[in-house]
Formats: structure tokens, sequence, C-alpha cells
């Protein structure tokens, strides 16, 4: 999956903005993710019937069959371009990216976010939530399917409004639109794949989750985890208050 990520994220977010014009970029990032969410919901139902009806071998191989369609469809993007940069090193590409970030304030303020959603958002709606399911809520896999497939519609109510409107005036407070406009083409796709490396908060948040839920149990977690990520939210909003409500 870490492999898998990259491109799913990182290249599809940096076509959009190589590809769509600046007035419709709001409302093609709702459209993609539209399509996500949409999966998501869809893809935890019928994962958990496929479990359930086949077992997890057959369930496994549809997955696969899946991504290899996937793979399919990436086929028809050839037709964008990239233009080669003379003299490229790899290295030296990833320190002007965080050079780049960490200078620019609304970016750092994001990438600061988007590590807080990974360490303590995603552990509770990703990691302990089988856990939830069967031990505190007595479901079956059909039932995790269910809850796991309650979190995407929000989501994707949110997508649908950004796709029909085109999403707020002031575009540069929505995260995944101001990073885009606030790159710029040189540094997009340097800013994009150090989004994708805030997914280094999940592992961290994912570990103390589990030992949290052993000792002071899985309400205590959750309290906790809620408690200093509304704190963190608002020292991001403070320190970095004039980038994120500049247009």
């Amino acid at each position: 999956m870490g492999l898998v990520r990259p491109s799913d994220l990182v290249m599809r977010n940096s076509m959009i903005g190589d590809t769509i014009p600046g007035p419709l970029l709001g409302s093609a990032m709702g459209l993609s993710r539209t399509t996500m969410d949409s999966a998501r919901i869809a893809g935890a139902l019928a994962g958990a019937g496929l479990f359930a009806v086949l077992g997890l071998g057959y369930a496994y191989v549809g997955v696969v069959g899946l991504y290899f369609v996937a793979l399919l469809l990436t086929l028809g993007t050839d037709a964008v371009k990239p233009e080669r940069v003379p003299g490229f090193r790899l290295f030296s590409e990833i320190k002007a990216g965080l050079v780049f970030a960490w200078r620019t304030p609304r970016i750092a303020a994001f990438m600061w976010y988007a590590f807080l959603v990974n360490l303590c958002a995603f552990p509770i709606t990703m990691g302990v939530m089988p856990y939830a399911a069967r031990e505190i809520f007595g479901l079956d896999e059909t039932g995790l399917g269910q809850m796991m497939a309650s979190f995407g519609v929000g989501a994707l109510i949110g997508s649908i409004i950004i796709a029909v409107t085109g999403g707020p005036q002031r575009r540069g407070r929505v995260m995944s639109i101001a990073l885009l406009e606030a790159a710029g083409p040189a540094m997009r796709g340097r800013v994009m794949g150090l989004r994708m490396l805030a997914v280094y908060g999940l592992p961290i948040g994912l570990i103390a989750a589990g030992w949290l839920v052993e000792n002071v149990g899985y309400r205590g977690m959750v309290l906790l985890y809620g408690g200093v990520g509304v704190l963190a939210t608002l020292a991001i909003a403070l320190r970095w208050r004039k980038a994120l409500l500049r247009d």
C-alpha cells in the first residue's frame, strides 16, 4: 500500500494542478475527492460483503483485480508530458522542496496539520476501529464495513459541494487546493511528495494507540487523541494565523 499511495495521491493531485486551469481547480479537486470518498464507502461495504461470503482469499483476489484495472486506466494519461529538468539530482530536489515548504508559512502550516491528522485521527478511524467494532460494539465484519463506510459519508457530501460550486471564494483556505496554488508549477511535485511524507505520523499514533487501549481503555484513548488534536490544531492556527487567513 505504501508503494501505491504516492501514485494515488501525489501524482493525481500534481496532474490536476498541471492540466486544470486555475478557475476550475476547485471543482476538479472536489470531483477527484468525490471519486475517492464514494469508492471508500462502496469499497468498505463491498469488501466486508466479499469477506463474509467468499472468505479472505477471494476477497483479496478481487481487490488485486481492481488495482490491475486501475493500472490499465493510468495508461491513458501519457498525453501529459512534463518538462525534463536538466541536471536533475534526487537529493538536491528533496532539499529544495524541504526548504521551500519550511520558508512558505501557509505550506508549513498545512504540512503540520497533515501530520497531526495522521497522528491523532487516522489511528482511530483506521487502526483501532476493528477492535472497537468487535470488543466495544459487538459487531462482525459486516458491521465493521458499515462503520468504515460511515466515515466517508460526510467527506463525500463535502466533495460534491466543492465539485458543484467550485469551492469557497477564498480557495486558499482549502488545504488541497491551497497546496497546489501556493507551490506553483515548479515546486508542485516536490510539495505534494512532502505532503505524502506526513503519513509517518500514522505509525507513531498507531503504536501509542495500542498501548493506550491496553492501559487506559478505548474511551480514554479516543478522548486523549481528540484533546491533543484540538489543542494542536489551535496551536497551528495561532502560529500561522496571518498566512492561513491571507487570500
